[in-house]
């Protein structure tokens, strides 16, 4: 894995590369010391403690078994820990946070290959949900929270193709969180209900990323408070903006 330490204006310096091969990094104060450390899985789960000056100890790893295509942190269960939520090849994979960088043994939920995953409160009930892009299929895979960090059956919600990415946020400004999703043309945008459910995809954009599938960021990019997509796929980038 590489970090890039930003300059403050823009660019960007590069710490010297590490020798740990990482997949679908994120970046999260997983041990709750204040100081944000690195996740990253493929078929292993790696956690590197953060040092506080952009430097990382080495990686304590926890053993998955299954590849590892998207993560999610989460408190899942309420207890104060940072848990994981895992995309699969085999399903969704929740990852209880015992606070000082290890997990413990995953618990299995649904099933198909999983993209990639993410975690936030879909039905409002303060307790953090899980949904994720299908790849073998051509739906998402919406999976609530019961309070406690289980999670009840897995509800589908159809796209065009197999999906790619995904992100939340409140594109209709509605006060509910609703979904984007890129498959490998388009853009699609599932709005919430508020209660865990999701109206019928809404299709955006074309040709986002062609068969290599497109990767997408969420933000305020016309300062205007809306927010926007950008996607990134194969040779290919595009901004929608609202």
């Amino acid at each position: 894995y590489v970090v890039l330490l930003g300059n403050g204006d823009g660019t960007f310096r590069k710490l010297p590369n590490q020798s740990v091969a990482m997949e679908n990094i994120i970046a999260a104060d997983v041990d709750g010391d204040g100081v944000l450390d690195l996740v990253g899985g493929n078929g292993i789960i790696n956690f590197l403690h953060g040092n506080g000056d952009g430097t990382f100890s080495a990686a304590v790893i926890t053993q998955t078994d299954t590849f590892v295509d998207g993560i999610a942190t989460a408190d899942l269960n309420g207890d104060g820990r940072l848990d994981l939520a895992l995309s699969t090849e085999n399903g969704l994979h929740v990852l209880f946070g015992n606070g000082n960088g290890t997990f413990q043994k995953a618990v299995k939920y649904g099933s198909g290959y999983l993209n990639s995953v993410i975690a936030t409160d879909l039905n409002e009930d303060g307790h953090p949900d899980v949904a994720a892009a299908q790849a073998g299929g051509t739906a998402i895979c919406v999976l609530l929270n019961n309070g406690d960090g289980t999670l009840g059956p897995q509800k589908e919600y159809g796209l065009v193709t197999s999906g790619w990415d995904i992100m939340a946020a409140d594109f209709n400004r509605d006060g509910h969180v609703d979904l984007a999703i890129t498959d490998s043309e388009y853009l699609s945008i599932l709005a919430g209900r508020g209660d865990g459910s999701f109206q019928k995809a809404a299709k955006y954009g074309d040709n986002l990323g062609g068969a290599g599938g497109s990767r997408i960021a969420v933000g305020s990019f016309e300062r205007n408070h809306l927010p926007d997509v950008a996607a990134a796929g194969s040779g290919v980038a595009k901004l929608l903006i609202q």
